[in-house]
């Protein structure tokens, strides 16, 4: 086997890009990487189980596109492969969204590819970047100002996405296409230095080869894959600390405990931040270090601050907690709810707030048995029970959010706090304080769901009715 063709599949080999019975998407676009890669992987799996679906995705930019179609159906049919093609409007998309062409072209064209292994059931994604390309995007984001995990570059393996030439260079292929006899379409825009890349490529890398180093490509691509290494093991280590730091994560936001993160240092508080982004946001598009940054200086600042992250999101800082939020869902108004608990026993669940809850009176000897086993209904994690004097609750019991009269009494002496001042005294965020259940008798509190009880209807020598309420909070915060 050439000694190039067994680098790939050695490479391949090595980050498990291709496995048995695979799939795989093959963008081809008639120039020489993808024609290469579309020529390689053949040879490498023609006698396998893999199966290959070249698609061309045409951009409607160039005139002369159509002739690459053709050059494209040809070579499929010659290795009996069925070519997809697939038009997109980049020059439409552009002025809709006012990107840049060459971010509008990219974004459609993975649409494509995802489209296509949807339709043809494929599982795997193959993308004809090589090392030279990955030189460029490392330099593109020195430019740019890249932390170390954008100077990473590329990786192989990238959910479905498979970069099996990174490991070889532009001539190496070219030298395999001769060798193979097998000729490709040359695309002259990628001679016109219009965009940064092309400029990069076509100017720059030539000059640091010529003045600087010969072999600047393998050495860029050396400290790329260098700094992929540390941030694998970064990305571990940040995302135990963020199990440590994170209070709670729901769909719309995730609160920290400050403590942990003020704890944390500098470089790693980064990762850890970028990480909750992620899990929250989805991905990492348009978060940058000044984003980052923000986020940290907010953390020095007083309770009650809060800065805008990216579209939709924030950062807010409440006492010890920082919240970072999808805003679009924190300005909308908490869906309140009253369930009258007018009967006993009753079962019910509050739909809006994931609650289920049931109520039942227990005699006292009944009550007096449950306490004999109460270590075989210990409770477990977000489940909360509450055990009340019946014969003082002389109307039906409310479970509900808050209202601005609510009270609780909060000693033996008949002293009583408004909910607000409980609340600010105990530090508990407003983001939060409308999802913490009550258990209400008109404005009289009996129970701040995880938090607190009234004194007023503790159980005692006296008490003959027992009324035992359980609450189960089915998302991850509960109490908090």
């Amino acid at each position: 086997m050439d000694k190039k063709l067994k680098t790939i599949k050695n490479f391949i080999k090595t980050y498990d890009l291709i496995m048995s019975k695979d799939k795989i998407i093959v963008g081809l676009s008639g120039g020489a990487d993808s024609v290469a890669l579309l020529i390689i992987l053949d040879m490498l799996y023609k006698s396998s189980e893999v199966k290959l679906y070249p698609i061309y995705v045409h951009h409607q930019l160039r005139d002369d596109a159509d002739l690459d179609i053709s050059f494209c159906k040809e070579l499929c049919n010659r290795l009996s492969l069925e070519l997809k093609v697939v038009y997109v409007d980049v020059k439409g998309e552009v002025n809709r969204s006012k990107k840049s062409v060459e971010e509008v072209a990219r974004d459609l064209r993975y649409n494509a590819f995802n489209n296509y292994s949807l339709e043809v059931k494929a599982n795997k994604i193959a993308v004809a970047h090589h090392m030279d390309d990955q030189a460029e995007t490392i330099i593109h984001r020195i430019i740019r100002g890249s932390g170390t995990l954008g100077l990473s570059g590329m990786k192989p393996l990238n959910k479905m996405i498979i970069r099996p030439l990174l490991a070889v260079s532009k001539k190496d292929l070219y030298e395999i296409l001769e060798t193979k006899e097998q000729n490709f379409m040359e695309d002259y825009t990628n001679a016109l230095n219009d965009y940064t890349r092309n400029k990069i490529r076509n100017q720059l890398i030539p000059l640091l080869k010529d003045e600087y180093n010969e072999n600047i490509i393998v050495a860029i691509n050396r400290l790329g894959q260098i700094l992929r290494d540390e941030d694998d093991y970064m990305e571990q280590e940040s995302a135990k600390i963020f199990k440590l730091a994170m209070i709670c994560e729901t769909s719309t936001k995730i609160i920290f405990d400050i403590n942990v993160l003020l704890d944390v240092h500098k470089a790693m508080l980064n990762r850890v931040l970028r990480y909750g982004i992620k899990r929250l946001k989805g991905d990492l598009k348009n978060i940058e270090f000044a984003h980052i940054q923000r986020i940290i200086n907010l953390i020095m600042k007083q309770s009650g601050k809060e800065v805008p992250i990216v579209k939709n999101y924030i950062a807010k800082k409440e006492y010890s907690q920082l919240i970072i939020m999808n805003n679009s869902e924190s300005n909308k108004t908490s869906q309140k709810y009253s369930i009258l608990l007018d009967r006993m026993p009753i079962k019910g669940y509050i739909q809006n707030a994931n609650i289920a809850f049931s109520a039942k009176v227990y005699s006292r000897d009944e009550y007096n048995d449950l306490l004999k086993y109460k270590n075989s209904f210990k409770k477990t994690q977000n489940v909360y029970t509450k055990w009340f004097d019946y014969d003082k609750i002389e109307t039906n019991l409310v479970l509900r959010t808050r209202n601005t009269s609510d009270r609780i009494q909060i000693n033996r002496n008949g002293d009583t706090k408004t909910l607000k001042k409980y609340f600010s005294d105990e530090k508990i965020s407003s983001s939060i304080r409308e999802e913490i259940p009550l258990l209400a008798k008109g404005s009289e509190l009996l129970w701040i769901v995880g938090h607190r009880v009234s004194t007023k209807y503790n159980v005692d020598k006296d008490t003959k009715c027992v009324l035992e309420v359980n609450l189960i909070k089915e998302d991850e915060c509960g109490k908090n």
